[in-house]
């Protein structure tokens, strides 16, 4: 790898560890600049936006995403308000939100991707409300 004028070496991080340590810095950021309050998922779904584009063809990368999906985002939340099968309901509700973010922030499908925030919710609300606690058999 190349290294900058800093001396940081540039290009593809070599573990997702890394990777892992810099997204959370990333959503750190977020809540630090706007605070908790005026974190937006906007905000935050910005700077996965690039992990996000590179799961498809990078194991690691996709690796990385379901630690941090599964255990950061969703995992603690879901297994708090499931009534039952917190891990599949957790995959359900991260299937909606990734779906979303690739939609909405990646492929920038219209008229998702510039639809107002409360009209996504409304949209998507029901459905992640039950994966998260009504019945999904």
């Amino acid at each position: 790898m190349a290294a900058d004028r800093a001396g940081r070496p540039r290009g593809r991080r070599p573990s997702g560890e890394d990777t892992r340590a810099a997204l959370l810095a990333a959503a750190r950021a977020v809540f630090t600049e706007r605070g908790f309050d005026g974190a937006t998922v906007r905000g935050i779904a910005e700077p996965l936006a690039a992990l996000i584009r590179s799961v498809a063809g990078h194991e690691a990368a996709a690796r990385m995403m379901r630690e941090f999906v599964g255990r950061v985002i969703l995992g603690r939340f879901v297994r708090a308000v499931a009534p039952d099968r917190p891990e599949e309901r957790a995959a359900l509700c991260a299937s909606q939100i990734i779906g979303l973010g690739m939609v909405r922030y990646v492929l920038k499908l219209e008229p998702l991707a510039s639809a107002e925030p409360a009209v996504v919710v409304a949209a998507i609300a029901p459905t992640v409300q039950r994966y998260l606690t009504g019945p999904i058999d």
